[in-house]
């Protein structure tokens, strides 16, 4: 719910933001044919614009998605390395009947 108003707020910023520079602007260059077709050249661009926005940000959630996989799963290789590791070396010390314990002098 609180995003949902936070969204309106965003896009009623954003609206007002726009009507109040091209209020701006008419009050300064005074001829609205011109704004008008500045105004559609913008809107013709949008489209584009949107698509090159929404690339970049599907690209750079992807990048962060695959470095969060690879750290959990370098935890778990890791991890089970690590028990594995322990086994193997009891087992070779076992084995090995004049290799020293490990922690002893």
């Amino acid at each position: 719910m609180k995003n949902h108003k936070l969204y309106r707020v965003f896009i009623l910023t954003l609206v007002f933001s726009s009507f109040f520079l091209y209020s701006a602007e008419y009050l300064i260059i005074g001829d609205s044919g011109s704004i008008f077709k500045t105004f559609l050249s913008s809107l013709a661009f949008l489209p584009i614009n949107v698509l090159l926005v929404s690339m970049i940000i599907h690209q750079l959630l992807n990048d962060m998605e695959k470095k969060n996989r690879i750290e959990k799963l370098n935890m778990v290789i890791g991890t089970f390395f690590s028990q594995t590791g322990q086994g193997c070396w009891y087992s070779f010390q076992r084995q090995t009947p004049g290799l020293k314990r490990s922690g002893s002098t």
